[in-house]
């Protein structure tokens, strides 16, 4: 549990979602069989590292590198934490913080390649599960793709339909203003008919 969290005073924190998901896999992998024993670990794995973090409503530090980045730089709290930085010490912290999560990652590949290895000339274990997550990655985009596509289809269908209706109650009503007309002239000239001889 100390790779998970940073102790502080009175709580414990995640240090990130990344190294909790690595470290959940790291856990079950000591007791998996097969690879369908780590996949939740591994689907919570790549749904944080594809993940963008949330911005925060107070600037806060991201790390003890990042204080110190921030502090040899001379940077205020407000210009090094902000989301939308672009100063030294958080384009450093950034990079830095990706380099760590790319090598825990590394990490986690290796052990799993030597726990499920694979013949000499096979792609690895942790190449497979790259690709095929890849792979179902894709469809599920075409899915998406293919269900937008279908309800716009609909869309224009439903509009169509309803565009007809409109026209046909429009002419229902050009129809009954027109036979309104017609009964009102039928009734004014039944009631001047001429009942004597002249007129």
């Amino acid at each position: 549990m100390e790779l998970l969290t940073k102790v502080g005073l009175s709580k414990v924190e995640p240090i990130s979602t990344t190294l909790a998901a690595v470290a959940l896999v790291k856990a079950g992998l000591s007791h998996a069989n097969d690879i369908k024993d780590i996949a939740g670990g591994l689907d919570k794995l790549f749904h944080a590292a594809s993940e963008k973090p949330k911005p925060k409503k107070k600037p806060e530090p991201k790390s003890r590198t990042a204080q110190i980045l921030r502090m040899r730089m001379g940077e205020t709290k407000e210009e090094a934490y902000s989301e939308d930085s672009d100063s030294i010490s958080s384009v450093a912290n950034d990079i830095l913080e990706k380099q760590k999560q790319d090598a825990v990652i590394a990490s986690l590949a290796r052990e799993i390649n030597k726990k499920f290895p694979q013949p000499q000339g096979d792609p690895t274990t942790w190449d497979l599960i790259l690709t095929e997550q890849k792979k179902r990655v894709a469809a599920k985009a075409e899915l998406k793709k293919k269900a937008k596509e279908k309800a716009r289809i609909k869309q224009e269908e439903d509009d169509k339909y309803w565009d007809g209706i409109i026209v046909v109650l429009k002419n229902i009503g050009i129809l009954l203003i027109v036979s309104a007309g017609c009964i009102a002239a039928g009734w004014i000239i039944l009631l001047n008919k001429c009942d004597t001889a002249v007129c």
